[in-house]
């Protein structure tokens, strides 16, 4: 059921007061001695499967399948796969109680899960990046995705949908409490499809990130069911060729008039909506447009009455070349890729998963195909497929290693190709 227009000015009104995070500091000097603790070692008892991979210390593959040859496309090993896969089901997860108990010991926890305790190299560490994730459900999916994007130097903010299990949101706690840069939501909501909830979490999650002592670089924001296509170092270098432009969805089409036609009150400063995602990739001058300008405030207000209203405000912000905003983009009739996030939908393109509100749930017979897409993160992923979860997870690992031991080296070409055709329309 939606909010009322009143309880939801209330709720802009608590977001946008002032929040002073003086019990929250983020370490911003890192060692930069990369091979102590690189990504730890994992217990047997935490993955109950074996780690025989010893070239790469915590590793946490699945050596019953052969990821390598899925991201081939080889068909039999994605038969075989899918067999095995049959008898495991649920076998291998831990739930919430069981994180909890890990969590207690969070020098404990970090090591023996593997999380990286320092950046990459010097680049890395002198681009920190804020990040958002959205969760409401599969404590284990949760702490995989927090595990393959975490990095000392970034900073990042953890929704908990107030309609999750108890003991869900206590797990989620008591691994967040593990990390002086991951903080929860200062005020957390029901999630509903079609409901403003999920844009003032996403909001109130970018607040607390904007109060953190940490000059981040870039903002992004993640539901759980996500998972990176790019390491943390590769998406500094593809925002670093962005150089503040901005990533959002933006289109004006027949189809998406009637989410606002029949909002009576005037749009603020006469802006035209459009239709877009909640998930984008801003720059700091946007979250700052976001948290400080009574334009912003105005118009969260306006699209709480309209349909969707997520897939709304952001996009009605970077599209209106007249509020100024840094990296905006000044027409929205320039047709453009969206590369934070990669999405399957009904229709669009092949999936081997399964279907879900539209969207493409993928599977192991998507992974070839994810393995040469440009985007940063892709969408949707189910935990109960753990084996296509160990090969994306598997793949971020060692591309990180690489990484480590400097014997890689990433192509930005076609990021600087695609910023240098859309230059002419990007706000400097």
């Amino acid at each position: 059921m939606r909010r009322t227009t009143q309880s939801f000015i209330l709720a802009v009104g608590l977001i946008f007061s002032v929040i002073c995070w003086q019990n929250h500091s983020v370490l911003k000097n890192v060692s930069h001695n990369f091979n102590n603790h690189i990504l730890g070692t994992e217990a047997r008892e935490i993955t109950q499967l074996p780690d025989t991979n010893t070239d790469f210390i915590g590793i946490r593959r699945n050596t019953e399948i052969n990821c390598r040859k899925i991201f081939e496309n080889d068909k039999t090993a994605i038969s075989d796969a899918r067999d095995l896969a049959k008898s495991y089901k649920r076998k291998y997860r831990m739930g919430p109680k069981r994180y909890q108990e890990l969590a207690g010991n969070c020098a404990s926890f970090r090591s023996t899960r593997g999380y990286m305790d320092t950046p990459v190299n010097e680049e890395e560490a002198m681009f920190p990046i804020a990040i958002s994730v959205l969760v409401f459900k599969e404590i284990d999916a949760f702490e995989r995705l927090l595990r393959s994007i975490y990095r000392p130097q970034n900073v990042y903010c953890v929704h908990v949908d107030t309609k999750s299990d108890d003991s869900f949101r206590a797990a989620v706690l008591a691994i967040v409490n593990c990390f002086e840069n991951v903080l929860m939501a200062n005020k957390s909501y029901p999630i509903w499809y079609d409901d403003p909830n999920m844009l003032l979490a996403d909001v109130g999650c970018m607040r607390v990130l904007w109060y953190t002592s940490v000059d981040w670089k870039y903002y992004t924001n993640l539901a759980g069911t996500d998972f990176p296509l790019r390491t943390n170092l590769e998406i500094v270098k593809i925002l670093k060729v962005f150089n503040g432009f901005n990533d959002v969805e933006g289109k004006l089409t027949g189809d998406a008039r009637w989410r606002w036609t029949d909002i009576i009150d005037r749009v603020p400063l006469k802006l035209q909506p459009l239709k877009g995602s909640i998930h984008v990739t801003v720059n700091r001058d946007f979250v700052e447009y976001v948290m400080t300008n009574r334009t912003a405030a105005d118009l969260l207000t306006w699209v709480y009455k309209a349909h969707y209203p997520e897939e709304t405000y952001y996009s009605t912000l970077n599209h209106n070349p007249k509020l100024g905003i840094r990296g905006t983009f000044s027409d929205y009739s320039v047709r453009k890729r969206f590369l934070g996030r990669y999405v399957v939908w009904k229709g669009d393109d092949v999936c081997h998963g399964v279907i879900v509100h539209g969207i493409c749930v993928f599977d192991l017979g998507d992974l070839s195909s994810l393995n040469k897409k440009y985007e940063m993160f892709a969408n949707k992923f189910d935990i109960a497929d753990s084996f296509a979860f160990d090969c994306m997870e598997e793949r971020i690992l060692n591309r990180t290693k690489e990484e480590i031991s400097g014997n890689t080296q990433f192509n930005v070409s076609y990021y600087q190709d695609y910023i240098s055709a859309l230059s002419e329309y990007i706000l400097p």
